[in-house]
């Protein structure tokens, strides 16, 4: 899979769920997709993110709504 460009809206469930499991992939849960990321940065991973999914689609809400999944490379 090529790297993504900085996404703007979330991935399919089952493509970022399939994702979760490879070998250096970080999972990061945060309130909002700017909360994941400064997470992300803190934590030292790789930026852009692979992707990012929520259950209710609230990831690029503003303000942030819930729970946001981000996927990083080590």
């Amino acid at each position: 899979m090529p790297e993504l460009a900085w996404a703007v809206e979330e991935m399919n469930e089952q493509a970022f769920l399939d994702l979760v499991e490879k070998p250096g992939h970080v999972l990061i849960t945060a309130t909002g997709v700017d909360a994941v990321n400064a997470e992300a940065k803190r934590q030292g991973l790789r930026l852009p993110a692979i992707g990012y999914w929520s259950p209710d689609d609230v990831c690029f809400r503003k303000p942030p709504q819930g729970d946001c999944n981000g996927l990083f490379r080590r």
